[in-house]
């Protein structure tokens, strides 16, 4: 395999999980019991940990660099250009929103 198959599939793994580390961070600050603290206080503050640090650090990420662009598509763009793939414009409109269009369309289909 290429290096930068491999390099780009990595970035895109990373991608995805720094994705859903984010967009959970909210949700489990709100809805994590605090009584497991008293059972678990080791693995309780690692997840708290994970949700409070994860979006902090990807917020001072994106301040410290050009705001519009996410570092992690400018890079995969990179990559793509050397592997003779069409550059994207963002990351969750490709890999995120089609998927799910594509997903809701096969299902309303089958019911038509």
């Amino acid at each position: 395999m290429n290096k930068d198959v491999f390099r780009l599939r990595l970035l895109l793994v990373l991608h995805f999980i720094l994705f859903i580390v984010n967009t959970l961070a909210i949700p489990v600050l709100m809805t994590m019991p605090v009584y497991l603290y008293l059972i678990f206080p080791s693995i309780y503050s690692l997840i708290i940990g994970i949700a409070i640090a994860t979006p902090l650090i990807s917020f001072i990420i994106r301040l410290a660099g050009d705001w519009n662009k996410c570092p992690l598509t400018t890079l995969e763009n990179k990559y793509r250009t050397r592997l003779g793939m069409t550059k994207l414009k963002g990351f969750t409109g490709p890999y995120i929103l089609r998927p799910l269009r594509n997903w809701r369309n096969r299902l309303c289909s089958k019911r038509s």
